[in-house]
């Protein structure tokens, strides 16, 4: 009977022992009488520390789990995921001819690269950029421009690829451009979306 008492106390110590926190520096401590106390730091001359793993309360280390998957950072965008963005160019022109440019640079880099395809502000997008000006969208494999806005004094809206200067390299982005009518004031915004293959 004594024997099931201590253990029943054991419990209702360890249980309270518990609710103190595995951040408290507290003990349980036996006595030699058998009579379990809490201490605040250490146990007395004659008491012993109470191993609350034998009560079922800590209780052994668990096997090392499988290695988890990679962090949220891609090499490449993932297939059939999509990337959005804006872009924005004005310039004065002192004369026609005079371009200004803007980058359009992906968060991800593409493992291809993506057919490119310019919406002006009044055009209907192809199927394969089933988005406007204030919704970007593309299909995957797609990199959609939409042009948002643009000064009657634009002659031309064109881009290239960032990486050689050419039209078929886009992993990483494109460099939109506008030129001049003529000479003053000129500028074109818009948003873009390119979805991985």
């Amino acid at each position: 009977m004594r024997s099931r008492k201590l253990v029943a106390g054991l419990w209702v110590l360890a249980i309270a022992f518990g609710a103190i926190g595995a951040a408290d520096a507290r003990m349980m401590c036996a006595k030699r009488s058998g009579v379990v106390v809490i201490r605040p730091a250490a146990c007395k001359a004659k008491e012993q520390a109470v191993d609350l793993s034998q009560l079922g309360v800590v209780g052994p280390p668990g096997a090392v789990g499988a290695t988890g998957p990679p962090g949220p950072l891609p090499v490449t965008l993932p297939s059939g995921k999509t990337l959005t963005g804006v872009f924005g160019m004005r310039g004065d022109a002192a004369a026609a001819g005079e371009f200004v440019e803007d980058g359009i640079s992906f968060q991800f880099p593409l493992a291809s690269s993506p057919t490119v395809h310019v919406i002006a502000p009044s055009a209907t997008p192809p199927a394969e950029c089933p988005g406007t000006s204030l919704a970007p969208a593309a299909m995957p494999g797609q990199l959609c421009i939409f042009l948002g806005f643009a000064s009657s004094n634009v002659s031309m809206f064109s881009f290239y690829s960032a990486a050689d200067g050419g039209s078929s390299i886009f992993t990483h982005g494109a460099v939109a451009a506008i030129r001049a009518a003529g000479a003053g004031f000129y500028e074109s915004s818009g948003t873009w979306a390119v979805t991985a293959p």
